[in-house]
């Protein structure tokens, strides 16, 4: 046992014996506090479980009431008597080097020295710490601060996890080298398809299904400038609604915003596709695609609530990495809650969990700051690593399609200019819209992690303020 030890004798002062372990337990814990009536259990020897939470214990709290010393009736030493175990617990714990805290109720005097037996001579010269009826609950919060550093606490910390590597291993390096396997694929395999089966296109015939499917595609492609240029327009207003969003719970925040908000994305992208164009298969390839897109972002959601609900029953620990908005926000409104339910005085545990809970909320924004301050393509390869090799292979596949779509008119008359200013037009467009899109994406982002840090930090600061509100001497008098 690692704790308190309360020593007393029996008496018509026993109620105020069990009020102080009662408050005791409250801020310290019921594993960190020994009575004896309250914490033997019926048929143990009493004499070996008094030695061994003697000898495990940090503090010994000797209560010294009114007779403590002598019997008013008899007038004889209480503390003289064979095998008083008043004096064994004091004289144990003053032999095993533990703090003994005099704690003197109402008008009971310490003994002095000569009034002492040789062992115990050391409790006269004690500060002692008075115990009054009349203000009782005061005085106990000064014995909770002089025990708080004196005691181990009885909930630690979790281990400092470290943050999985940045990706720059043989299983990074790998994915790299098949996503540039795979692009110079993209880029080479349909033109030489092209080459071996295509023919030149006559004016009056329509154009090739190569050339729909990359100017579909390049189409396609300008909505991520669009997107990432509206997200910076109306970045306030988003930012208002993430702060209302993020803090509810995973189930709420999903049914009633991420997926209404994606399908009804997905069904306005859908119709615009068709309208512009029918249901050609161009038309149909992308919807499917917009359709498994949204499918990855439900299954990606529904993990997060699962995340969720497992950090809720493991409240307080570190937030995931990498860490996110969504994560910090209800970091905050999980110590909120809690401090708002929380009854006021909060023990010992409560505060040592929003303490840590507060400081780590705090490192993470500090942390989540600093995603948000690095260079453009460190940014990339840590936000959207897979995302990053996916675009490069769809422009790859892109530009293939297109140069396929010319290249049996290219073999047919080779000497012609346009065809190639028209693949490096082509190519020009493609890689200026994913550029403007990836700038565009990449301020807003930059100005979040910024904006959000600060939130954080402010939160915490309001926090920590109610904490100590709430604290061990909240509520007394």
């Amino acid at each position: 046992m690692e704790g308190i030890f309360i020593n007393y004798r029996s008496g018509n002062h026993f109620a105020a014996i069990e009020r102080l372990y009662d408050r005791l337990i409250w801020h310290f814990g019921k594993n960190c506090v020994f009575l004896d009536r309250s914490s033997i259990r019926g048929g143990e020897r009493y004499p070996d479980v008094l030695r061994e939470k003697l000898e495990g214990c940090e503090v010994l709290l000797a209560v010294i009431h009114p007779g403590w010393l002598i019997d008013a009736d008899n007038e004889t030493r209480l503390i003289d008597r064979e095998g008083d175990w008043v004096r064994y617990e004091i004289k144990t714990a003053l032999e095993l080097g533990k703090l003994v805290i005099p704690v003197r109720l109402d008008d009971a005097a310490i003994p002095g020295v000569d009034d002492l037996p040789e062992e115990l001579k050391e409790l006269a010269v004690r500060q002692a710490i008075a115990l009054r009826t009349g203000g009782f609950a005061a005085d106990v919060e000064v014995l909770i601060g002089r025990l708080e550093h004196q005691v181990t606490p009885s909930w630690r910390p979790p281990e400092l996890v470290p943050p999985p590597p940045a990706g720059t291993g043989a299983r990074r390096r790998l994915a790299v080298v098949a996503a540039a396997f795979a692009g110079v694929a993209a880029l080479i395999v349909p033109p030489v398809l092209a080459l071996a089966y295509g023919r030149p296109v006559a004016a009056d015939e329509e154009a090739p299904l190569s050339f729909q499917a990359a100017m579909w595609s390049a189409l396609f492609m300008t909505s991520y400038p669009i997107i990432a240029g509206l997200l910076g327009l109306v970045r306030t207003r988003i930012n208002n609604a993430e702060q209302i969003m993020h803090p509810i719970s995973s189930n709420r925040y999903n049914s009633r915003f991420a997926i209404p908000v994606g399908m009804t994305t997905v069904a306005l992208l859908s119709m615009i596709i068709l309208a512009a164009s029918g249901l050609t298969f161009p038309a149909y390839v992308t919807i499917m695609v917009l359709l498994v897109t949204f499918a990855g972002y439900v299954v990606a959601l529904v993990r997060a609530e699962r995340d969720e609900e497992d950090e809720e029953r493991n409240w307080p620990r570190r937030p995931r990495w990498p860490i996110t908005a969504p994560a910090l926000r209800r970091g905050v409104e999980r110590v909120r809650n809690r401090l708002t339910v929380w009854p006021a005085p909060l023990n010992r545990e409560q505060q040592l969990k929003a303490e840590w809970s507060l400081a780590v909320l705090a490192e993470a924004a500090d942390d989540f700051r600093r995603q948000g301050a690095g260079k453009r393509h460190a940014w990339l390869n840590r936000k959207f690593p897979r995302l990053t090799l996916a675009c490069g292979l769809w422009i790859a596949a892109t530009v293939g399609l297109f140069v396929a779509s010319l290249s049996p008119d290219i073999a047919a008359n080779p000497t012609r200019v346009r065809y190639y200013l028209a693949i490096a037009v082509f190519t020009g467009v493609v890689l200026a819209i994913f550029a403007s899109g990836g700038e565009l994406l990449y301020r807003y982002w930059r100005w979040m992690y910024g904006n959000v840090a600060a939130e954080v930090h402010d939160e915490v600061r309001e926090l920590r303020g109610l904490l100590e509100e709430r604290g061990p001497t909240s509520g007394v008098g």
